[in-house]
């Protein structure tokens, strides 16, 4: 199939589209493009860059009390993730939470992480603007999204986390909550639209100094188009890590990948396939993304990052030995180009 992006770049955003559907293009994936790039907004975004490694559960734990972990073992790296549900405090009883999980937890972290950044402060203001940005990134507060933003708001209020670089002795991240203080919640108030309880909430310190030193640039007008799949957020923010870092093409059979996003999944093939999608989508809000797989194995091939001419903090390489990535200022140009589709 042609790449959907040069035809779009060739013929314009609407003839390059109908030449993509015409050669066989998914429509969820021409709704996606046409969003992508009639979307005037692309304000840069931030994550830290251990959860784009490893993430957050998709689907709802089975038990509430359940731990949800997260490793991965590679000759030049390794590192953890563990996060732990909580209780928080409401109206003067403790209600027990699982761990956070799905697009609306990403999305609300991402907030998070993005004011942290940009303020550099751990103290978050809330008010009506996380509702605002929320509604603008296509996760309306209101409806049938209310409950799920709401339950993840309360989750995200009560888990503590933590990320390990190496092994123990090498710990860079200590066990923390993502909120120290405040209450991440939301209520609705005389029928009127849902409001935050607290004006501001402070990030865990180890939390807000460990997203510093390792800030990823995202764009949140990718973001916003692929807000209701917490698999393509994955892959996309996965993307937007390593493939700006890479010196060469790296493959990595399917079984690396299954370990890395879903070692539950005991059949390589539906991992495959289902990861396949999760990428089509990603890649089409990440025009320079140079990615190709087969039925063996993915292939990653060094790409511009998706934050484009613009100054951003990023990190260099993996930590290796537990030291800490460096971190470094450089401004970046497009180029590069997207196969969406696989090779056999």
């Amino acid at each position: 199939m042609a790449n959907p992006h040069q035809l779009i770049a060739t013929y314009g955003l609407e003839q390059g589209l109908t030449q993509a559907k015409a050669a066989g293009l998914d429509p969820k994936l021409a709704s996606i493009l046409q969003g992508f790039y009639g979307d005037a907004g692309e304000d840069d975004g931030f994550q830290y860059a251990g959860l784009c490694l490893l993430g957050l559960p998709h689907r709802r734990l089975e038990r509430e009390d359940m731990v949800w972990e997260r490793e991965l073992n590679r000759p030049d790296y390794a590192c953890s993730l563990i996060v732990e549900p909580g209780l928080l405090k409401i109206r003067g009883r403790n209600e027990r939470l699982g761990v956070p999980f799905g697009p609306a937890a990403r999305m609300i972290l991402i907030y998070l992480q993005t004011q942290a950044v940009r303020s550099r402060s751990r103290e978050v203001r809330l008010g009506t603007s996380m509702h605002d940005w929320l509604t603008r990134m296509g996760m309306s507060i209101g409806g049938r999204q209310y409950d799920a933003v709401r339950d993840q708001a309360k989750r995200i209020s009560a888990c503590t986390l933590r990320f390990i670089w190496g092994d123990e002795r090498t710990s860079g991240f200590d066990k923390d909550a993502i909120i120290k203080r405040g209450l991440l919640l939301l209520e609705h108030l005389d029928g009127q639209q849902p409001r935050l309880w607290d004006e501001h909430v402070v990030l865990g310190e180890t939390f807000y100094h460990a997203l510093c030193e390792r800030p990823v640039p995202i764009n949140l007008g990718a973001i916003r188009q692929i807000a209701n799949s917490s698999q393509a957020i994955d892959v996309y923010i996965w993307l937007a890590y390593r493939l700006h870092a890479l010196k060469k093409r790296t493959e990595l059979s399917w079984s690396a990948v299954r370990e890395q996003f879903a070692p539950e999944t005991t059949r390589v093939d539906r991992f495959r396939d289902r990861f396949g999608k999760a990428l089509e989508a990603a890649m089409c809000v990440y025009p320079d993304a140079r990615v190709t797989w087969n039925s063996r194995s993915l292939i990653l091939h060094p790409s511009p990052p998706p934050v484009r001419e613009r100054s951003f903090a990023v990190v260099q390489g993996l930590p290796q030995g537990g030291a800490q990535g460096a971190v470094s200022t450089q401004t970046t140009n497009a180029g590069g180009t997207l196969i969406l589709a696989g090779e056999d």
